[in-house]
């Protein structure tokens, strides 16, 4: 943990960086966003600074076509029927209407855009977004991309997309999840488990547990990974995953577990290269693509495979297997450019396993702000309450880059 008076200082800096953006998303009102369909279509629309995501949903609802509308996962049969049972329309109308007037009768009910919801979810930044959320409160800028995915993807493109569309950087990339106060970077808050004492170094034994796994990562897994990516140059790939960031950083770590962030950082950049790789591939070039790319997941597979191995056997807490992906939990992004200077923070949350559950996440937000008093019965996690006993890797969509959990709050409306 850095001192007060740097703590101060950085909160200063992000204060004046919010207040920059929020005066750059007002400028540019109505602000341009590219929404992206996992079908390869895009379309743009016209969003307000205070819009929230459900009237942008609504917006991309009336853009996308009507073969998307009915693509839900449905037996559209059944559905259809129980349309006519609960309507004024008989079924033999039903049928003579052309396949667009019949999309347009289902979507009178409600009942199809509520299921187009229940079968995509809207992606920005690496992260399911809310409802409530506002562009404000986000902070996302012109030009900016949404991507509209399904749930639970089955294709090749489906993934290859998703894969490709995680490492989109934001025009503003200071902006983590949203424009209220940030805390727990660069690495984020430890999460309080009742498993394992979470390191705090509050002890000499934490302090003495943490500088072992430091020095296990310094003198047997970075050499062990080191090995790897040597080699005879014809047997290795053009491009190899770099370690030197990693090496350079070592004595600098606090704890395993920013190494290890790092590390899986690493990997993950480097699947995505070879993702897009083989994306770029033209006529007369696919087979040395193909083999370029088989070499590089091959290193990609055994560098993980032997971190995998050492964290089973050093850091994770016996019976749980760490998850590599950063957790924010903080109040729901509703905010005006009046009121966000009010918001409660939102934390970045680092040693999430297996094991974690919803109830841990809320006792280290409680503790990391000093917020025992506040009571939370749950969690929201893409318009789903999650109650406390639930684990977090039976809720989030793993292949996403970052999770958000949320509670509302009441705030006021002006806080100038």
């Amino acid at each position: 943990m850095g001192s007060p008076v740097i703590a101060a200082e950085e909160e200063v800096q992000e204060g004046k960086m919010y207040k920059k953006v929020v005066a750059e998303l007002l400028k540019n009102d109505p602000i341009v966003v590219n929404i992206r369909l996992v079908d390869g279509g895009n379309f743009p629309i016209n969003v307000k600074p205070g819009d929230t995501i459900k009237v942008i949903k609504q917006q991309i609802w009336n853009g996308v076509s009507n073969n998307m509308k009915m693509n839900v996962g449905l037996d559209m049969v059944d559905f259809m029927e129980q349309f006519v049972k609960t309507s004024d329309v008989s079924y033999r109308d039903f049928c003579n209407h052309t396949d667009d007037e019949q999309v347009e009768l289902l979507a009178k009910s409600g009942k199809l855009y509520t299921a187009f919801w229940d079968f995509y979810v809207l992606i920005y930044d690496g992260h399911i977004l809310e409802d409530e959320a506002t562009v404000i409160g986000i902070g996302f800028a012109s030009m900016e991309p949404l991507a509209v995915f399904p749930r639970t993807m089955t294709t090749k493109n489906e993934n290859i997309f998703l894969q490709l569309f995680m490492h989109i950087q934001r025009i503003y990339p200071e902006i983590e999840v949203g424009i209220n106060d940030l805390q727990g970077l660069p690495y984020g808050f430890p999460i309080i488990s009742h498993s394992k004492e979470f390191h705090n170094h509050e002890s000499p034994e934490e302090a003495e547990q943490c500088e072992y796994e430091l020095r296990l990562c310094r003198t047997i897994l970075l050499p062990a990974l080191g090995k790897l990516i040597t080699g005879e140059e014809n047997a290795m790939p053009i491009c190899l995953p770099d370690l030197l960031p990693i090496y350079h950083k070592i004595d600098q770590y606090e704890h395993s577990s920013e190494c290890l962030h790092d590390l899986h950082g690493m990997l993950d950049r480097y699947f995505t290269g070879i993702v897009v790789h083989l994306s770029k591939s033209v006529p007369g070039e696919r087979m040395a693509n193909r083999f370029e790319a088989e070499k590089r997941t091959a290193i990609h597979d055994s560098l993980f495979q032997v971190t995998k191995k050492f964290e089973n056997g050093i850091t994770d807490v016996e019976g749980t297997e760490a998850l590599w992906c950063p957790i924010y939990v903080g109040p729901a992004r509703s905010f005006t450019h009046y009121n966000y200077t009010l918001a409660q923070p939102t934390l970045q949350l680092t040693g999430l396993n297996t094991g974690t559950t919803i109830s841990d996440l809320i006792e280290s937000y409680q503790h990391h702000t000093q917020t025992h008093g506040q009571k939370m019965k749950y969690l929201m996690y893409n318009q789903e309450r999650r109650k406390p006993d639930e684990l977090v890797k039976d809720i989030i969509y793993t292949k996403l880059q970052k999770h958000f959990f949320y509670f509302q709050i009441d705030i006021e409306d002006d806080g100038r």
